[in-house]
């Protein structure tokens, strides 16, 4: 019976284990996948939010300096690069520079303009001029001097309420943004998919290679990717791997599922000797005392052990059973006894009218 229990485990037990052990690698990845993307979501706006006020202390800063009117007009270029020095070494920032209506241009620090070169034709320029009354980020460009992608805040210099003579701009540090906001797999480009900012400078100026959404995920290449917009017409993403990411649900899942290997080899263990004890061993007991009960009679009437009731009826029947059979038996045994004793006289009766017949045959005989 022990086997048989065995059998049923066996067959019965590991479909379910295996089932369960897909449900759960399933439940618990969809679980981690998910609360990875929020993660991922939760970490991004804390970026915008980073990238966003410093892009709105750069502004305020050329707001305010837009106001000192005087130092933009022509033959002030002196007072002009001070500030502009000034700023430079207090301030993360690449390059500082003003570009005039009438087409002249002050950069710090200097650097050899590639001619021929026209700051009104730039699109910081341009786009600041268009929204005059505050500063501006542009989308990203690629430099004329570094010929890398690059994004700038600029800001109109007006005079007399609304006529503009000029635009003063500063260029962000590629290296200080990708140290201070991002970090690693997480990254900014344009609308195009082109790498804008990266912690890895290789990566620069290359392509992503899958469609950017809105403030949502995506999956490429066996990767978990979060987006979203910000300041400047700019995604910062976000990336996660998947596989790393399910990992833990598969440790998880795993640990559930040897759990539930231990536990069901322990019942079929624990099973199998209370099923031993309890029925095969008490069962066999009662099958050779029903062999041999009547030389075993001081046996028959014992005890078993055994905690399983329908066991003590069944071994409560079979003594009942063996009482009345050995009831029947001697009823048997007396039976025949009183017919061997009938018998025995019926042979005497026999006997005797034989030897009266004999007696009788000789007696005519001597009349005769």
């Amino acid at each position: 019976m022990t086997d048989f229990i065995k059998k049923i485990f066996k067959e019965f037990f590991w479909i379910p284990i295996v089932i369960v052990s897909i449900i759960l690698f399933f439940i618990f990845s969809g679980y981690q996948i998910y609360s990875k993307g929020k993660n991922l979501s939760q970490n991004l706006m804390v970026k915008k939010i980073v990238w966003e006020n410093l892009v709105e202390k750069y502004g305020s800063l050329l707001n305010y300096l837009s106001t000192r009117k005087e130092i933009f007009l022509p033959g002030n270029e002196d007072p002009l690069l001070l500030n502009f020095k000034n700023i430079f070494e207090h301030y993360k920032i690449g390059y500082i520079y003003f570009g005039g209506e009438d087409g002249r241009s002050y950069i710090f620090p200097y650097t050899e303009a590639i001619e021929p070169y026209d700051p009104r034709e730039r699109p910081w320029y341009i786009l600041a001029k268009k929204n005059p009354l505050r500063f501006v980020v542009t989308p990203p460009y690629f430099d004329v001097i570094t010929k890398k992608p690059c994004i700038s805040i600029s800001k109109a210099v007006i005079v007399d309420s609304k006529n503009v003579i000029g635009v003063i701009g500063i260029d962000l540090i590629a290296d200080y943004i990708a140290s201070n906001i991002l970090e690693k797999d997480t990254y900014m480009v344009d609308e195009k998919g082109t790498i804008i900012f990266h912690t890895d400078k290789n990566l620069v100026g290359r392509k992503i290679l899958f469609p950017i959404k809105l403030k949502s995920l995506s999956v490429c290449s066996g990767r978990l990717i979060a987006s979203l917009k910000t300041s400047g017409n700019v995604y910062i993403l976000k990336e996660a791997s998947i596989l790393s990411t399910i990992m833990v649900p598969i440790l998880h899942s795993s640990f559930i599922v040897l759990g539930f290997i231990v536990l069901i080899l322990l019942m079929n263990k624990k099973l199998s000797f209370e099923v031993k004890t309890n029925l095969e061993e008490p069962m066999r007991k009662i099958l050779k005392l029903m062999k041999v009960y009547e030389e075993k009679r001081s046996i028959i009437s014992g005890e078993i052990s055994t905690n399983v009731k329908e066991i003590k009826i069944l071994h409560k029947g079979v003594l009942d059973l063996i009482d009345a059979v050995d009831s029947s038996y001697q009823k048997l045994k007396a039976t025949n006894e009183e017919l061997e004793s009938a018998y025995k006289q019926i042979d005497e009766y026999s006997l005797e009218i034989e030897n009266l017949y004999e007696f009788f045959v000789t007696e005519i005989a001597n009349i005769v």
